[in-house]
Parts: structure tokens; C-alpha cells; sequence
């Protein structure tokens, strides 16, 4: 227990490290298609529904205040 937070720290320090030198490396070999298409849309639209259905049954199951939740 006394560790655990060091090994958090050592694996969000080598992905930030990883992910600034991938930001500053020049390789221009990659080909990136950033475009989406109508599929993967509607697999991001059922998933996204899919998890405002699971917080939703949570709050009603935990009778949360909507009020007190987004403020």
C-alpha cells in the first residue's frame, strides 16, 4: 500500500513521456485517415447511450437528487 502510488506515478510519467515524444517526432511516414464513417458514428452513439442508460438506472437505484448530482 505504501508503494501503490509510486507505480501510478511511474506509469502516467511514461505515458506522458511517450506521448511528448511522439508529439515532437517528425515521422512523416504515417498515414493518418481521420475521417469517420457512418458505422463507427452509430457504434459511438449507441455506446455513448448506452452508458447516460447505466448512470441513469445508478442514480434512480441510489435515489441520487439530480440537483445535488450537477452541481
Amino acid at each position: 500500500a505504501a508503494i501503490d502510488h509510486w507505480i501510478a506515478f511511474i506509469l502516467l510519467a511514461l505515458i506522458g513521456a511517450n506521448m511528448i515524444k511522439e508529439a515532437l517526432s517528425s515521422d512523416d511516414d504515417e498515414c493518418q485517415d481521420d475521417s469517420l464513417r457512418l458505422g463507427d458514428l452509430i457504434m459511438l452513439s449507441i455506446a455513448t447511450s448506452i452508458d447516460a442508460l447505466a448512470v441513469g438506472i445508478t442514480f434512480a437505484f441510489f435515489n441520487v437528487s439530480l440537483l445535488l448530482s450537477v452541481s
